[in-house]
């Protein structure tokens, strides 16, 4: 799975996903990502048009690696 470059979004991170003990999965064997305890309340998921509250948290996926390519995440 590899990041949209024209959507931004990762595949399979979707308006179904779910967050549970931190992590954003579809289902309980397909972990995406984890979500620091900071940046859950207030996350922006795909197809949001608004988050309401104090602070809202958006992901930039673009550059996102994971699976096979991790590797080529660098800082």
């Amino acid at each position: 799975m590899r990041a949209g470059a024209s959507s931004g979004s990762v595949q399979g991170f979707n308006s179904s996903s779910w967050l549970l003990d931190g992590w954003m999965q579809n289902s309980p064997t397909e972990l995406l990502f984890w979500v620091p305890p900071a940046y859950r309340t207030g996350l922006w998921r795909p197809n949001s048009t608004v988050v309401i509250g104090r602070h809202a948290t958006r992901l930039d996926l673009t550059q996102f690696v994971h699976g096979r390519d991790w590797a080529r995440c660098h800082i």
